[in-house]
């Protein structure tokens, strides 16, 4: 996906009605979204069930601080093909620039129809301060974690120069 705001979206997907069929819930703010499935196993050589993706920081930031984020998941289904929301949960983790877990969390997504599903937002704990990377990643899911898509939007982060 690239770089936004100082943050190295490489390992995530970019999602868009046009590629990734993902109708199943209403994104926080059209049109794109970063997208988390089994895609990411692959292309990063995972050996797991439970994909994830990672996002660092870029080398113009010492370090940066994530607040929040909106998220709903999607069955993964074919590129162009109508899909559903699903309900799935989510862990994120941040990492120090030494390496250190520093904030771990989990949120759970229950969308209340199939059909453009509101995302919701999530409040990151006060912990994901001074951070080199932070890591999404589906723990479970209704249908099956590596039939299931995480769909990102609006993550809001502070950098630090």
């Amino acid at each position: 996906m690239g770089f936004q705001n100082n943050l190295d979206y490489r390992q995530l997907q970019l999602g868009s009605p046009l590629n990734l069929g993902l109708g199943g819930v209403a994104r926080a703010s059209p049109p794109n979204t970063a997208t988390i499935s089994e895609r990411n196993v692959l292309q990063t050589g995972q050996l797991s069930l439970n994909p994830t993706a990672t996002v660092f920081r870029d080398g113009n930031i010492k370090y940066f601080s994530a607040l929040d984020f909106f998220f709903g998941c999607t069955a993964n289904t074919a590129e162009n093909a109508a899909n559903v929301a699903v309900g799935c949960g989510i862990s994120v983790t941040g990492y120090d620039i030494y390496g250190k877990m520093v904030g771990a969390a989990s949120f759970n997504y229950a969308p209340a129809t199939l059909m453009q599903a509101p995302m919701v937002r999530a409040i990151l704990p006060t912990q994901f301060v001074g951070l080199e990377n932070i890591t999404f990643g589906i723990s479970t899911s209704t249908i099956s974690p590596l039939a299931t898509a995480l769909l990102l939007d609006n993550v809001t982060h502070i950098n630090y120069y």
